[in-house]
């Protein structure tokens, strides 16, 4: 997790939220495959960030409804009532800032998170079926 203090803050170190660990700006890390990127607000509702990938703006959170307290940050970005957004990375270095764009609250905690992008089962059945067809047809011709 981080923390934040007001609008235009950036994010630092020191939250642990739900021992998930903790980092703050930047946020450096590589990837060697494609990973998912997810910042979430929790815990108060209200907060928005402007995300910012190797020192270009990739994306703000979305605009935070009304609901009910979470600090679990899996279910805080589904519920669609906290700040959240994503984007799809590609293998390689990355450095992450992220500054907090509102907060209703004068600061707070949050989350953020790579998750390693994996094919479903289902897609690697269809990628072996394909190349499966190709090679009996190659024998056929």
């Amino acid at each position: 997790g981080f923390c934040f203090g007001g609008a235009g803050s950036p994010a630092t170190n020191g939250c642990q939220n739900l021992g998930v660990g903790s980092a703050g700006n930047p946020f450096t890390f590589s990837l060697s495959g494609p990973g998912l990127l997810k910042v979430t607000d929790a815990f108060d509702i209200g907060d928005t960030f402007d995300v910012f990938v190797n020192s270009v703006l990739a994306f703000t959170t979305s605009a935070p409804g009304a609901g009910s307290f979470t600090g679990n940050p899996d279910v805080a970005f589904a519920s669609g009532y906290y700040s959240a957004g994503s984007l799809l990375l590609a293998a390689g270095n990355y450095s992450i800032d992220i500054f907090a764009n509102q907060s209703p609250f004068g600061g707070g905690g949050s989350y953020v998170e790579i998750e390693s992008v994996i094919p479903l089962p289902g897609t690697l059945a269809l990628v072996g079926l394909g190349l499966a067809g190709l090679g009996l047809r190659r024998r056929v011709a």
